[in-house]
């Protein structure tokens, strides 16, 4: 993404060797540079896995 994205938005970010989709709960831009949390959603998971990812790693999920 070339922009943060908002919070609540669903993103695609790497998880586990491949793309898994989110929501963004959390961003910031201090320190080492632009860092989106992303509550993702794994297979198998009782419940969300929250990661936190470099903007550049983040990509939008296409509106349905």
């Amino acid at each position: 993404m070339k922009k943060m994205p908002k919070l609540g938005e669903r993103v695609r970010v790497p998880f586990g060797g491949s793309m898994h989709e989110g929501e963004v709960v959390r961003t910031s831009d201090f320190g080492i540079g632009p860092l989106v949390f992303v509550a993702v959603e794994i297979e198998g998971a009782d419940e969300p896995l929250q990661g936190m990812y470099e903007l550049e790693y983040v990509e939008p999920v296409p509106a349905a």
